[in-house]
């Protein structure tokens, strides 16, 4: 049986070098400190909750996106994009702690109108496909909903929850056992 996305050595070699990248890692080496600034400056918010690290914490992040670029288009001036970063650290780290994922340095989901670039994403063993944590924030900013966040992440954690019923297989088997096959 083939793989449902076949990678040949040399794209997995080259995306092996990528995590290994002296951007990748330093941007990983900053974690704290940029997670700190984000729930002490930019989502106060965040202080509040027992625990920011959940779907309340996901929340709070996006109705602070919704009052900081009052704009559909998230299109920061050069102050914002460090605190865009932070946002998106932090949703993607609402990922990591609950749903076992793990940051990748890739090539995330094109934004119309920006450049495509190799960024930090969520890889989850429960899915087929990595969160963009900004494509997130790109889309709840044009969307304006107030909720779109929080619902892209009920569906991760539905399909985290049948991947530990299932009894947490490779992620290659379980995007098999997802297909049918």
């Amino acid at each position: 049986m083939e793989d449902l996305v076949p990678h040949t050595a040399e794209v997995q070699q080259q995306h092996a070098e990528r995590q290994r990248s002296p951007e990748f890692l330093a941007w990983l080496a900053a974690s704290d400190s940029d997670l700190d600034r984000l729930v002490r400056d930019d989502v106060p918010a965040l202080a509040r909750l027992d625990d920011p690290w959940t779907v309340d914490g996901l929340r709070a992040i996006e109705h602070a996106v919704l009052d900081y670029f009052p704009n559909p288009r998230l299109d920061p001036n050069p102050e914002q994009r460090n605190q865009i970063d932070r946002l998106a650290r932090g949703i993607g780290h609402v990922y990591t702690v609950t749903l076992e994922g793990f940051w990748v340095w890739a090539e995330p989901t094109p934004i119309p109108g920006k450049e495509a670039h190799y960024g930090p994403v969520v890889e989850l063993p429960s899915a087929p496909v990595w969160v963009d944590p900004e494509g997130l924030l790109a889309h709840a900013a044009d969307k304006r909903s107030g909720e779109l966040i929080q619902t892209a992440y009920g569906h991760a954690m539905d399909n985290h929850l049948e991947w530990v019923a299932a009894g947490r297989p490779s992620h290659d088997a379980w995007l098999k056992i997802r297909a049918g096959l």
